[in-house]
């Protein structure tokens, strides 16, 4: 059921993924990341408040886990409720060096901040391949790039988790996304196009 619900994240079918997940929860209400994708299928589908009970869920289970606060901040920022972010960003700041999700998320904050430099000095290698290896971490690079105006890095990092990853939900990225804003008119024909035609037909 959870590999399902990541199946439908995909796709773009947020009834579909609500619905598995918010059953897979009442199954396994213990497990964090359950509730970490229940929690994205609200925010994906534009209720970015309404996640925050299953992500904050998703913390207080696990605690430790950098995913489930990445999840949580995110979600919080799309809500206008930055200073409560602010917080897990702060968690996040304090993460081992080696915690490349911490620095891909962190990059993402910087932007949110406006600081422009620190968005654009390149990742390592390791954050590259930590933000390559998940359709909603290259989002998160994505985001940062688009929130300081650099569209074509912002474009490559999304098409990316389109082409790449496999995440074609047309309805989140044209609709409900509020951190692509700045290049949204400027979205590759090649990327919204084939995403437009498959999300159209999924919905």
């Amino acid at each position: 059921m959870h590999q399902l619900g990541g199946a439908y994240l995909l796709g773009g079918r947020i009834g579909p993924m609500r619905e598995v997940l918010t059953r897979l929860t009442e199954l396994d209400p213990l497990t964090a990341s359950n509730h970490c994708l229940l929690g994205l299928s609200y925010l994906l589908g534009g209720d970015p408040v309404g996640a925050l009970p299953s992500h904050q869920r998703a913390v207080e289970l696990n605690p430790r886990s950098t995913i489930c606060r990445v999840c949580d901040a995110v979600a919080l920022v799309a809500a206008g409720r930055e200073a409560e972010a602010a917080n897990q960003f702060e968690w996040l700041e304090h993460q081992p060096s080696d915690d490349h999700l911490a620095a891909v998320a962190l990059r993402f904050r910087r932007a949110l901040t406006g600081d422009r430099e620190a968005v654009l000095s390149p990742p390592s290698a390791a954050e590259r391949a930590m933000a390559e290896s998940d359709e909603y971490w290259s989002y998160l690079m994505a985001g940062a790039y688009a929130l300081v105006g650099e569209a074509e890095e912002a474009l490559s990092w999304l098409e990316h988790a389109v082409t790449v990853r496999g995440w074609v939900d047309y309805v989140y990225f044209t609709r409900h996304d509020r951190f692509l804003e700045r290049v949204r008119p400027t979205l590759r024909e090649v990327d919204m196009a084939t995403v437009g035609e498959e999300g159209a037909r999924r919905s």
